[in-house]
């Protein structure tokens, strides 16, 4: 970002700023990558922000991979097999997968800041989900949540 430090309180209000406007439903992507890149930049460093600096909300990332990763198979089928059909430029299954991706990334560089506490909580969301007898619930919803637990509690 800029070549001078950034002091830590500036840095706590740019971060939750980054992390709200990312997290904002209907965000467009060119907006979420700009922002998960300046978080990645104002969080990189461990010496500069602590756990005990900062805690941030793990739920709106959660929500925005539950509305882009657990679709029915009505919502698949309009969201992505019809527009790959048409052949349409600009489809909006693509853009939804950067979302996903996005979502990861940001949750993979904030996830210290998580609550260890919430872990219970995030647990008792994530592993009702899991079915072991269908291999198309399991994997993409995992590695996005899985990132999102806090680094303490990771087996």
């Amino acid at each position: 970002m800029l070549k001078y430090p950034i002091p830590k309180e500036k840095r706590i209000h740019l971060i939750r700023i980054y992390f709200h406007l990312a997290t904002l439903p209907g965000m467009p992507t060119h907006i979420v990558a700009t922002v998960a890149d300046g978080l990645h930049v104002l969080t990189r460093s461990k010496k500069k922000l602590t756990i005990e600096d900062l805690r941030l909300p793990w739920k709106p990332l959660f929500n925005i991979l539950d509305n882009d990763l657990f679709l029915s198979r009505r919502q698949f089928e309009i969201r992505c097999v019809i527009p790959f059909l048409l052949d349409a430029p600009g489809s909006n299954c693509v853009c939804r997968s950067q979302i996903s991706w996005y979502m990861g990334y940001i949750a993979d560089n904030v996830r210290r800041f998580f609550h260890p506490a919430a872990t219970e909580e995030m647990l008792t969301t994530f592993v009702p989900r899991v079915n072991g007898t269908e291999l198309n619930v399991c994997p993409p919803p995992m590695s996005p949540n899985t990132h999102s637990l806090h680094a303490s509690r990771v087996f």
